[in-house]
């Protein structure tokens, strides 16, 4: 959505440009249809329910400053990794009515797998079956608490692990949580080796950087010593919130 001035040729330059876009003509002088206006993209993009994390984003926006500042120098990001007193928490049997967990998957795009989008009835689908799983991280450190910033969900068969879905907020980027979650799978659940439904969307970059700097390519088949020989030194101290893993066995 974008918004013009009352300038009709303006909108029709932006929006032959843009044929996706929505244009809304700014009225100048109505200032009912000008409320009006503004009342559009709250009802568009607003929540009716403010998650807990909600609450930490504002300060994780600024922790995250400090982070960028000491990753870009090896010494400090290492330096930072080592002192920030980290914990990441792992839940294996998250509520059906945590809106969290889609809230995550939906609104994520750089930290992505695939880029689909779900309806809670959706995601809830298929996790039943015997192998499927669905793990949520929480993460803290002594900056403060960003809460639930990844989902992973995927089926064990055998020594094997297939991701259908992973994402991971920005706000946890530059922290190593990403090495952590798959450290923690290999070791939890036994396996020799992880595959990636990866789907290349015009935003997860970062995601596919990621996969391809362990096994090459972003849907290759990653083993365990593959990844131990690129896995960097992890420093977060790693509780479990509630352990149903013998689910997927």
């Amino acid at each position: 959505m974008v918004f013009v001035d009352d300038n009709r040729i303006q909108l029709e330059e932006v929006r032959a440009a843009f044929p996706e876009m929505e244009c809304v003509v700014f009225p100048k002088s109505d200032y009912p249809a000008g409320l009006a206006m503004l009342r559009r993209p709250r009802d568009l993009f607003g929540t009716p329910l403010l998650a807990e994390e909600d609450a930490y984003r504002p300060e994780s926006a600024k922790q995250n400053r400090h982070v960028a500042d000491s990753a870009r120098n090896g010494d400090m990001a290492e330096h930072f990794l080592a002192t920030a007193e980290a914990s990441i928490a792992l839940e294996f049997d998250t509520p059906a009515t945590d809106r969290r967990v889609v809230e995550l998957v939906n609104k994520t795009n750089q930290f992505n797998l695939k880029g689909i989008r779900y309806t809670e009835a959706e995601w809830r689908q298929g996790l039943p079956d015997p192998g499927s799983f669905a793990a949520v991280v929480s993460y803290r450190d002594n900056f403060g608490l960003l809460g639930k910033i990844a989902v992973l969900r995927g089926q064990r068969a055998a020594d094997r692990i297939r991701f259908d879905s992973w994402v991971m907020s920005c706000r946890a980027f530059l922290r190593c949580i990403e090495y952590q979650c798959l450290s923690q799978l290999f070791q939890r659940l036994e396996v020799q080796e992880i595959i990636f439904n990866f789907i290349s969307t015009p935003n997860n970059g970062p995601m596919r950087d990621f996969l391809s700097g362990l096994a090459g390519e972003p849907a290759a088949p990653l083993t365990r010593d593959a990844f131990a020989a690129k896995c960097p030194k992890l420093y977060q101290e790693v509780t479990e919130i509630v352990d149903t893993i013998e689910q997927v066995w």
